[in-house]
């Protein structure tokens, strides 16, 4: 008993360092950018537009409803109250990997936000548990509905556009 309540504090001490430790990265530049359109002299007719990534951000206000709905119910039904990690569905992933079956990322909305937004694609345990800490840190500095108007305005839709507008 004294064992388990000695490596429980231990871990809890350890998260808190490792939660302290990790700073909030800059933004990934190419995700913060929006299209360019290029306007000819009468200022209406559109000539062009470029952008590193197809993208009009929108504010949280103007999305629509179904979509916000859709999105949560697809992609992380527990989204309004969770904290940003989902434990039970990352130890269930863990199983299910270790077993050898399909991969699974168990990634809550906060999560993939942190992983597009501040960190890399690379798939590694280490890489995962950075984005689990920098979640926590995000739930605690926004709102959920500044993480999914941010999410909604960064996520891939296919065919090069990048949030719900484009």
């Amino acid at each position: 008993m004294v064992t388990c309540v000695t490596l429980g504090l231990v871990g809890i001490l350890a998260l808190y360092i490792v939660y302290r430790s990790i700073d909030i990265p800059d933004p990934n530049d190419e995700f913060l950018t929006e299209t360019t359109s290029v306007l000819y002299a009468d200022g209406k007719s559109e000539l062009g537009e470029f952008a590193i990534q197809k993208r009009d951000s929108i504010d949280y206000d103007e999305m629509p409803q179904y979509v916000k709905d859709g999105v949560v119910a697809a992609e992380n039904q527990t989204f309004w109250t969770d904290r940003g990690i989902d434990p039970k569905g990352i130890l269930r992933a863990a199983f299910s990997n270790a077993q050898g079956n399909s991969t699974q990322g168990a990634s809550t909305i906060t999560q993939q936000y942190v992983k597009i937004l501040y960190l890399t694609q690379e798939r590694s345990w280490q890489r995962k548990a950075k984005e689990a800490i920098l979640s926590l840190k995000i739930r605690n500095q926004l709102s959920k509905q500044e993480i999914l108007e941010g999410y909604l305005n960064t996520i891939y839709f296919g065919r090069g556009a990048y949030g719900i507008q484009a």
